[in-house]
């Protein structure tokens, strides 16, 4: 019996990936930011309700802070703690300036305990922590290298809460997280896409994983981006007539905090997304509001036993984290198609 070379044989590959030639080409978040900015340019991108930002003007922010960064010794490759206080425009400058500068940003919430930003910040062996007032502080060392991002350059790494032991920092590469934005771009309100005229709750924590979701709902169709104190999304109930005031119209949550809210609240919403539960139409809202569920990225969490090589002249940022989206789509359960 001849057994075919792997040369000359085709790889079998899972049904699911059968399209993956239509979708589109590897590009960093800073790609998509700088794209829409070029689109938009006067159009707000950040308000939180003290003072307000154009794309273009959110760019000048990120690239002055990423040369703050840089004058620290920041580069591609290195790690930036950020622990700043939510619903404020700073948090999201530091996060981009982060990003532009060519490291991954490293978040914590600045009310979590100091233990926990002491294990996540030598973990991650953050070079620099950003604090209250775009501070930057020494941390570790800084061994990156100078150049904007790769698309296989880590964009962030949030850890796990650790309830179950020592948290454990999870990196997304830009690769990864631009393919997310992406796909969710082809997903949600086709027929009347997301633009400028729109306002996007930014309530989650930065810590969190879906905070990257409602960041990224607005910068990649040209929407601005309304942060929200996490004092006030805690106590629930009062959220709802906050995104009346704010003029809210795109906002992801759970079903238990959207429950707490009064009827209005999501008369302005023209998209809701729900993690977690099966979600169905609000009835609730007056308005035609498109609902929708998210799931998780059917590839499973990429577990080197040693850390992966790093690219020419970059250090890898830590050793032990796991590194998840590792593929290029993520999967959905029930999307909405309005």
């Amino acid at each position: 019996m001849t057994i075919p070379s792997p040369e000359t044989t085709a790889a079998p590959y899972p049904a699911q990936f059968e399209a993956s030639g239509l979708a589109p080409a590897p590009r960093t978040l800073l790609d998509i930011l700088h794209a829409t900015a070029k689109t938009h340019p006067s159009a707000s991108a950040l308000d939180d309700g003290t003072s307000a930002l154009s794309y273009a003007e959110l760019v000048t922010a990120a690239d002055a802070f990423a040369g703050t960064l840089r004058r620290a010794g920041v580069g591609r490759g290195d790690t930036v703690g950020v622990r700043l206080p939510s619903g404020t425009n700073e948090l999201y400058i530091a996060i981009l300036g982060a990003l532009t500068a060519g490291a991954a940003y490293v978040p914590v919430d600045a009310d979590d305990p100091d233990e926990r930003a002491h294990v996540v910040f030598s973990e991650s062996r953050a070079a620099v922590v950003v604090g209250q007032g775009l501070v930057v502080t020494p941390a570790g060392t800084a061994r990156g290298v100078g150049g904007d991002p790769t698309p296989d350059d880590d964009a962030w790494i949030i850890f796990t809460s650790g309830s179950t032991g020592t948290p454990k920092g999870v990196a997304v590469s830009h690769r990864s997280a631009a393919a997310f934005v992406d796909a969710e771009a082809r997903l949600f309100l086709q027929r009347e896409p997301i633009g400028p005229a729109d306002r996007v709750l930014a309530g989650l924590s930065v810590a969190f994983d879906a905070s990257c979701e409602e960041m990224w709902l607005a910068w990649r169709y040209g929407a601005c981006l309304i942060p929200a104190p996490r004092a006030l999304v805690r106590t629930g109930v009062d959220l709802g007539p906050w995104l009346i005031a704010r003029g809210i119209t795109v906002v992801s949550t759970v079903p238990t905090l959207a429950a707490l809210w009064p009827a209005d609240a999501l008369e302005n919403v023209r998209l809701l997304i729900f993690g977690g539960r099966p979600a169905r139409r609000n009835s609730r809202s007056a308005s035609p509001c498109t609902t929708a569920r998210c799931g998780t990225p059917t590839v499973p969490p990429r577990r080197p036993s040693s850390p992966a090589p790093p690219a020419s002249g970059v250090t890898a940022p830590f050793g032990s984290a796991s590194r998840s989206m590792a593929g290029t789509s993520p999967s959905w359960t029930n999307p909405a198609f309005p």
